[in-house]
C-alpha cells in the first residue's frame, strides 16, 4: 500500500485511480455540454447580431450573475434518489456555459464583418452555411481552448460539491475521498494520506 488504506482498510491509490476516472469523466462530459451550448449559443447571436442578440446577450448575462456553485448545490439536494456521475456532469455543463457563450459570441462578432464572410453571403449562402463553413473554423482553436477550461471547471465543480457530500452515489470520485476524510477525521488524527493526493 504505497499510500496507505484509509479507515476501512482500502488502499488509497486503487481509490485515488477510481477517483482520476469518475472526476475525469465528469470533467469531460460537462466541459463537452458547456462547451457546445456555449459556442452555439456565441456563435449565432454574434454572427446575426441585431435584436437576436441583443436577447441572447440579456440571457447569458442574467445566467452569469447566478453563482454556478450555488445553483449546482441547490439541484443537487435537490435530488436525493439517482445522483450519478453523467447527471452531476450534465448540470455542471448546463450551469457553466455562460462564459463561454460570451467569449465565443465576441470572436463571432468580429468576424462577422470580413471579407470572406460577407462574400460567401453575396454568393448565396445562408446563416448555417457561414456559421459552419466560415467563421466556426476560425473559432476551432478557440473552441478547444474554452473546452479544456470548461473540463477543468467541471472537475472542480465535481469535487466541489462531492466534498459537501452531495456528489453522485454510485462511484468514487476525488471529492468523496476528500468528503469521506473529513467525515472521518483522517485530518486531525494525522493521517495526511486519506486526503492530501486527492488534492
Amino acid at each position: 500500500h504505497w499510500l496507505g488504506t484509509d479507515h476501512m482498510g482500502i488502499d488509497m491509490v486503487s481509490l485515488l485511480v477510481e477517483g482520476l476516472r469518475a472526476s475525469l469523466h465528469v470533467g469531460f462530459l460537462a466541459g463537452i455540454v458547456a462547451t457546445v451550448v456555449g459556442t452555439l449559443i456565441g456563435v449565432y447571436g454574434g454572427y446575426k447580431g441585431g435584436l437576436l442578440d441583443d436577447v441572447l446577450t440579456v440571457a447569458t448575462t442574467l445566467f452569469l450573475v447566478i453563482p454556478s456553485l450555488i445553483v449546482l448545490i441547490l439541484l443537487s439536494s435537490s435530488l436525493e434518489d439517482g445522483r450519478s456521475l453523467s447527471l452531476i456532469a450534465l448540470i455542471i455543463g448546463c450551469t457553466t456555459w455562460t462564459w463561454s457563450a460570451r467569449a465565443v459570441r465576441a470572436q463571432s462578432s468580429s468576424l462577422r464583418g470580413r471579407d470572406h464572410v460577407s462574400l460567401a453571403r453575396i454568393n448565396g449562402y445562408g446563416t448555417l452555411g457561414i456559421v459552419v463553413l466560415h467563421i466556426l473554423p476560425y473559432l476551432l482553436s478557440y473552441i478547444f481552448m474554452v473546452f479544456i477550461l470548461q473540463t477543468a471547471t467541471g472537475i472542480l465543480s465535481e469535487a466541489s460539491i462531492s466534498m459537501l457530500g452531495l456528489g453522485p452515489y454510485d462511484s468514487v470520485s476525488l471529492g468523496k475521498i476528500l468528503n469521506e476524510a473529513i467525515r472521518n477525521e483522517a485530518l486531525t488524527d494525522g493521517a495526511w494520506w486519506a486526503s492530501v493526493p486527492a488534492m
